[in-house]
């Protein structure tokens, strides 16, 4: 992750799918932990767009970026980077005084008027795609096909930079033909792959 961020990816890839079995803490550290991070240590003018499968998900994990931010301990070693008093009351999106913004949105969710990332060399924000398919829908395929058309017609638009802002795709593998599956077939020059493989117990 923070080797997307600084631009550092493997063959010069911008953008980073990680497949990972569930309940290995994916979604605090990718959709909680690093917004934060960024905002206060990277750049914090960043502009985020997190989603998730649905849209209680997302903002959840919205609010527990914004829950970081306003922690004591983290306003004091970041005094200069506050959450915006305007937008103090919405879930889905928040601003800082220092122009950083973490907007959510569930899978099929409208984005209006809100891009991620900045026009400018260098890290400005990302898009991060947690777990986008739930795993009971896996073998429909027209949620599978419904969580694709939402990448390429909604998200990847949604770019302020599309050289500068990379996308995070982090989720458990569900079928051959779900997003990273799709990504890996139709993209797979633009895409940096991190498998972490789930172990049973014989395994260890």
């Amino acid at each position: 992750l923070e080797q997307c961020i600084t631009g550092d990816l493997p063959n010069g890839k911008k953008n980073l799918a990680i497949a990972v079995p569930p309940r290995c803490f994916k979604t605090t550290i990718t959709s909680q932990v690093l917004p934060a991070w960024c905002l206060t240590e990277i750049a914090p003018d960043c502009e985020f767009i997190t989603t998730s499968a649905t849209a209680g998900l997302a903002i959840s994990n919205a609010m527990a970026t914004r829950r970081i931010l306003t922690n004591p301990w983290v306003m004091a070693q970041y005094p200069f980077s506050r959450i915006d008093a305007a937008e103090r009351d919405l879930q889905h999106f928040f601003r800082t005084t220092m122009s950083g913004a973490v907007y959510a949105a569930g899978l099929g969710g409208t984005i209006t008027g809100f891009g991620a990332g900045k026009v400018r060399q260098g890290f400005g924000g990302a898009i991060i795609i947690d777990d986008p398919m739930k795993a009971v829908d896996a073998r429909s395929k027209t949620i599978r096909e419904k969580v694709i058309d939402y990448y390429n017609g909604t998200l990847k638009s949604r770019r302020n930079s599309a050289e500068n802002t990379p996308i995070i795709v982090i989720m458990q593998r569900l079928h051959p033909d779900d997003l990273i599956g799709y990504l890996m077939k139709t993209e797979p020059e633009d895409w940096h792959l991190v498998t972490l493989p789930a172990r049973t117990g014989d395994d260890l």
